[in-house]
């Protein structure tokens, strides 16, 4: 403490640093790799020699261009036999005196070897060694180019700009400590000559430290910072397959400078650590999960300060399991590596508590999923993982900002292309169209327009109401008095022009119809056209911020075209269910799901919803499916129109069986003449699946017995049905 003038509480701060970063990082992850190599001792005087400019001055300075390797070369053959050795820095200051090498080359040099070497004894050796080195060189000469203290030097600011563009932040952190001492002896010395005491201690008060101590102080305390943050992204996160949970990443590697933070802007901590947890395969729900567990921590903390550490932790442990997610907690438990994960993640929020706030990381997060996409656009898992996160993301300006950016920079031109090519086709276009015209294969298209259809959904689900934000930005001290940085991505995404609701919902309708298309293969000639009026039709994949108003009325052509098409999807997809049946992954969740789109597409279009569910269960009888018919029957309300449709159904189903009954004409007679002149008559176009039990057929008949109204014509057919379900008892 007493040779770097500091206190020992910053000492002890840095030593724990050094051994925290220890643990995070090995020392092969900092192997130097040597861009110039001497093959010999006169290579080596050589290369030694031709690398200063002796010139017509006095003292020898540095040639310009030389790299950085010539110079760590350089400076290992100077510095390091000092450094690691006994002499006496009078020993030191005489050899560089006689060397006639400028103070300013010295300095630099020996920046340049400390910000790179590797460790070679203990740090507090090192440290004390470099310091004494760096005072008695900068005792050589004044090394400042301003009388007065109060204004920043040219040489130090020098200085520090070589420390910050350090990809070593904890070396520059040092060295910064060790510089911070000199320019403080420097000071003092001064001061002293101009009749201002001072007894080699830093000064009490802020008012007498000068301006270069004061830069110093806040340099060394953001190096603290970045080198934490450098230690931990620059550490691949390796998650069991077991516990991957999420689409991961390949894992890039940053080397993080202060200089990188400053130049890459506010935003550039949060997209950092988004980078690094984008190749985690860790579900982000998680980390909005961990941020609330730590503030409920923080929270308790306050409200009972006497309270130990350890029954923190036994609080914190019965709050996890008691949220509804014992799972996942099981899970951190069992895997000390996903623990640990979530334990720097805390740790680096504690350092950068604004720029690492959940809906701030997941916005980051999700952008670098779709960044990748952007550059690989047939791996559309990528495009599905950015939005999950953005539906994730707690803010809902800040979803509605990522939204707004997502679809006009990625989707919305692929979107245009893609509704354009199969309104002129009618249909989905065949792969080698798909691939020239879009860049994906046709079954690739249809993922992207499922995804499409997801987008918009978050778009309406994020809508804003009033013009008032729900997230107040704010940024850490480290970029303050810079300027001409980009701007942050969240900033960026919350000063979006809210998107119409209008357009937003008509692009969300045109979405699902070109899903449905391109999933079940239908045919749909101009389906911009026929399914849509023609004012909707001109603002199709327009500015999305547009305040546009769009008007409904009624047309009867185009609502039956929807009805008619909507028809078509249900059929579509309750067939797919035997397709999955004969495939052996019998489930019938997608055709209900794909029946729910078909209803919210109903109540947007204003059409009648019954009429479709009565299409959904007519098709469920038709192929079979007596048990799924049976549950969404009891939703309809117009009774006698389902029981009109299904009596054909139950007439084919009792054809089919006398048909096959090897007593046919003694059943035949035994039933009424009138009952079987109408099976005869029908005239179902559609294949009717026999693989209904007896049991559900004779159900079905009763069913249309008593729906249907005695003053309907058909109603006598029915109960000469009901009255002819004797067939079937010889069978039960």
């Amino acid at each position: 403490a007493h040779a770097l003038l500091t206190s020992h509480q910053e000492v002890d701060r840095i030593l724990q640093l050094s051994r925290d970063l220890c643990e995070l990082e090995s020392v092969k992850s900092h192997v130097h790799k040597k861009g110039v190599t001497f093959k010999d001792d006169g290579e080596l005087f050589f290369n030694f020699i031709s690398s200063f400019d002796f010139g017509p001055q006095i003292s020898i300075g540095l040639r310009e261009g030389l790299s950085e390797d010539q110079k760590y070369q350089i400076a290992t053959l100077i510095c390091q036999g000092w450094i690691y050795s006994s002499e006496s820095t009078d020993e030191w200051k005489v050899w560089t005196e006689d060397s006639g090498i400028r103070p300013r080359s010295l300095v630099e040099l020996a920046l340049v070897y400390w910000l790179r070497k590797l460790p070679g004894a203990p740090l507090e050796v090192e440290l004390s060694r470099f310091s004494q080195l760096l005072h008695t060189t900068c005792d050589l000469k004044a090394v400042d180019d301003s009388e007065d203290d109060r204004e920043i030097s040219s040489w130090w600011a020098d200085i520090r700009g070589i420390l910050m563009g350090s990809s070593r932040p904890f070396q520059a952190l040092t060295a910064a400590l060790a510089c911070r001492s000199v320019e403080i002896r420097q000071q003092n010395r001064r001061d002293m000559l101009s009749n201002y005491e001072m007894k080699g201690a830093i000064p009490e008060g802020w008012k007498n430290l000068s301006n270069e101590t004061c830069q110093f102080t806040l340099l060394i305390g953001n190096l603290e910072d970045v080198a934490l943050l450098n230690a931990i992204t620059n550490q691949p996160i390796f998650l069991e397959n077991s516990h991957k949970k999420f689409y991961a990443l390949p894992y890039q590697k940053i080397d993080v400078s202060m200089g990188y933070v400053i130049s890459r802007g506010k935003g550039s901590i949060s997209e950092i650590v988004a980078k690094w947890l984008s190749s985690s395969g860790i579900d982000p729900e998680a980390l909005i999960e961990e941020e609330s567990l730590n503030f409920c921590e923080k929270k308790s903390m306050v409200e009972d300060p006497s309270s130990s550490s350890g029954e923190d932790s036994q609080r914190m442990e019965q709050n996890l399991g008691d949220d509804g997610n014992k799972g996942d907690r099981n899970v951190l438990d069992v895997d000390p590596i996903l623990k640990e994960i979530f334990q720097k993640i805390s740790l680096l929020r504690q350092h950068f508590p604004y720029s690492l706030t959940g809906t701030v990381l997941l916005a980051n997060l999700a952008w670098e999923f779709v960044v990748h996409w952007s550059k690989n656009v047939t791996d559309l898992e990528a495009l599905k993982a950015a939005l999950d996160v953005l539906r994730k993301i707690p803010s809902k300006g800040m979803r509605h900002g990522v939204c707004c950016l997502l679809w006009n920079i990625h989707v919305k031109k692929r979107m245009e292309t893609v509704a354009k090519l199969m309104n002129k086709l009618g249909k989905l276009p065949k792969e080698r169209l798909c691939v020239q015209e879009i860049g994906l294969s046709d079954c690739q298209l249809t993922v992207f327009l499922q995804h499409c259809v997801s987008l918009l959904d978050i778009f309406l689900d994020s809508e804003i109401v009033d013009e008032e934000n729900d997230v107040a930005m704010r940024f850490e001290e480290l970029w303050e008095g810079t300027s001409s940085a980009p701007q942050p991505f969240t900033v960026l995404a919350l000063t979006q022009p809210p998107a119409g609701f209008d357009l937003v919902m008509l692009h969300f309708q045109l979405a699902n119809v070109l899903h449905m298309v391109a999933r079940f293969n239908l045919k749909s000639v101009k389906l911009m056209v026929n399914l849509f009026d023609s004012a909707s039709n001109q603002y199709f994949f327009q500015d999305i911020s547009d305040k546009t108003v769009l008007a409904w009325y009624r047309d009867d052509k185009r609502d039956g075209m929807r009805m008619e098409f909507l028809c078509k999807v249900i059929t579509a997809s309750i067939e797919a269910i035997h397709q999955k049946e004969e495939a052996g992954d019998a489930c019938d969740a997608e055709a209900v799901a794909w029946m729910a789109k078909c209803q919210t597409m109903a109540a947007l279009w204003k059409i009648d919803k019954d009429k479709l569910r009565i299409h959904q269960v007519y098709q469920l009888y038709v192929n079979g499916l007596d048990r799924q018919a049976d549950e969404i029957s009891m939703a309809i309300n117009n009774t006698e129109s389902l029981a009109v449709s299904l009596l054909p159904v139950a007439g084919r189903r009792m054809m089919i069986y006398l048909s096959q009954t090897p007593s046919l004409l003694e059943q035949v007679s035994r039933i009424s003449p009138s009952l079987t002149h109408y099976l005869e008559q029908l005239n179902i176009q559609c294949v009717i699946m026999s693989t209904s039990s007896h049991d559900a057929t004779i159900e079905l008949i009763q069913k249309l017995a008593r729906y249907l109204p005695e003053t309907h014509k058909d109603y006598h057919i029915a109960q000469l049905m009901l009255d002819a379900t004797f067939i079937y008892e010889e069978h039960l």
